[in-house]
């Protein structure tokens, strides 16, 4: 079978507790948009998790809230709750089987990173599972690394068979990290001249840079403390659409809104926490100031 899943830590572990209970032969990396705009060819040969259901996979798991409509309207293999991580919901529905006992240790981590649940030190010098999910994110325009589907079907088989040191210790893991520390004092540069506050929203817009070099997302709440809420803004490479993704402060969870909700009304989705719109770049400006009067106001 083939899984479809997203290219993120919790993605990760889907792909790892899914092979050790089902036949899973190949994977594949999307975006939840393409799944929204059928872009992907989904067959009854499929295991989705982690992403929108789609009405012809064999079995589906998601962890999303702004899917939670669907979920509670369909008849569907698999199994949808609004946790933590989508890897929680595939552990929990395959507790009978023994051979996932030991794999409950990630599955804590995957709940810790895919649900933000952060501190000042994880975010300013990541270490262990933290530091390894970091990895996942890299932009590499110069093509130093290998492909992302490549790497990540290498960590899948490194999580799912050796030790969080024997990861640490590949050559790949630890070019990765090197990439990043190199580039973590150049990308605070850049937060910091490409941030504003508009009362309780961040907004950093990189639409007019060519390059933003690799970073955390969340060491913007670093800068910004008293905001309570951030929406990044750039341009996806070689289209014509523009990314608006948001989420709430790790730091100051004070912000009401169902940024799921509120993005899925602009194509996206996500959950109460996080979410994200892909929309044409024309539009760009109008959907930005709508979505921060309404993360401004509270109101959805």
């Amino acid at each position: 079978m083939r899984l479809v899943t997203r290219a993120d830590f919790d993605g990760l572990i889907c792909g790892v507790l899914l092979s050790q209970v089902e036949d899973i032969d190949t994977v594949e990396l999307v975006h939840p948009k393409d799944i929204h705009d059928q872009n992907v060819s989904i067959t009854d040969d499929d295991i989705i998790a982690n992403l929108p259901y789609h009405p012809q996979t064999a079995m589906w798991f998601d962890h999303h809230s702004s899917e939670a409509g669907i979920a509670g309207e369909t008849d569907f293999r698999g199994c949808f709750d609004v946790a933590p991580s989508c890897a929680s919901v595939i552990y929990e529905y395959y507790s009978c089987f023994d051979t996932l006992k030991k794999y409950e240790p990630i599955v804590i981590e995957a709940d810790k990173i895919d649900s933000a649940r952060f501190n000042m030190e994880d975010i300013r010098n990541p270490k262990k599972w933290v530091l390894v999910s970091n990895t996942l994110n890299i932009f590499d325009k110069e093509k130093r690394f290998e492909d992302k589907a490549v790497y990540f079907n290498r960590l899948m088989n490194m999580v799912s068979y050796g030790t969080l040191k024997d990861i640490l210790a590949d050559g790949e893991v630890r070019d990765r990290v090197r990439f990043l520390e190199d580039e973590q004092s150049r990308y605070v540069e850049t937060l910091s001249r490409c941030s504003r506050a508009d009362e309780n929203v961040i907004i950093t817009d990189v639409r007019d840079l060519d390059y933003v070099p690799n970073g955390d997302k969340f060491l913007v709440y670093t800068l910004f403390p008293e905001q309570n809420v951030s929406l990044n803004v750039f341009n996806k490479r070689k289209t014509d659409l523009t990314v608006i993704s948001g989420g709430y402060s790790i730091f100051n969870r004070t912000c009401e809104a169902h940024i799921g909700e509120l993005m899925q009304q602009y194509g996206g989705g996500g959950h109460r926490a996080a979410g994200s719109c892909r929309i044409k770049k024309d539009a760009s400006e109008r959907v930005l100031s709508e979505i921060v009067e309404r993360l401004k106001t509270g109101v959805n």
